[in-house]
């Protein structure tokens, strides 16, 4: 049962990340996923809160929380790691700019890869973050479904504007998959940390 749960949790997090992106990319002109790149000012505000104030934050509440090495290290890489697919929801479900996410996500996934290479051995001496390993689901899963939407919107509109609301079904159902076999397949694990400093670290952060 655990590894088929834990089958299940790889599967949805491929089907989430891949249909959201290439929903995206089938809804979307190459230039209104450029576009935002373009305000200097709204970038420079999103690198410096995802790469100076977040995972500052990350920083301050494991040594607060003086919390055990894996639990750290696992805090950290969360405050550090910018450009997660759940972007692409949390800005459907507020009705934002879906394709100023997508820019993001052009500009962040990237920049996450070299940051967490070059910050994470600095503030966690030991800790191995091999940028090959990051990057290649990354690509698989997020940059290549956006460019085959943006290439295959151009020549076949009808089947893109066809396609877009389906993709976003699918990654709904792949979310609450995933999160529910995250949950069932962790159980044990997160009931052992209970008043443990990880869990209100973890609570403050997502705070």
């Amino acid at each position: 049962m655990e590894g088929f749960l834990q089958q299940l949790v790889r599967l949805s997090v491929f089907v989430y990340a891949a249909a959201s992106m290439l929903s995206v990319g089938l809804g979307h002109t190459v230039a209104d996923v450029v576009g935002p790149l373009r305000h200097p000012g709204r970038v420079a505000r999103v690198l410096l809160t995802n790469f100076l104030l977040v995972p500052l934050l990350g920083f301050l509440l494991f040594r607060l929380f003086s919390l055990d090495r894996p639990y750290a290290i696992g805090l950290f890489l969360v405050a550090c790691a910018a450009g997660a697919p759940f972007l692409i929801k949390l800005t459907m479900a507020a009705r934002g700019d879906v394709a100023f996410a997508g820019a993001l996500l052009l500009l962040l996934l990237p920049a996450t890869v070299l940051f967490l290479a070059l910050v994470v051995p600095l503030v966690l001496p030991g800790a191995d973050v091999d940028p090959a390993v990051i990057a290649r689901p990354l690509v698989l899963t997020m940059l290549l479904p956006l460019a085959v939407g943006l290439a295959v919107r151009p020549l076949l509109p009808r089947l893109a504007a066809k396609a877009v609301p389906l993709l976003s079904k699918a990654a709904t159902v792949a979310l609450v998959t995933l999160l529910a076999g995250t949950l069932i397949a962790n159980l044990a694990a997160f009931a052992s940390l209970l008043g443990e400093g990880a869990i209100a670290a973890a609570i403050l952060f997502e705070a």
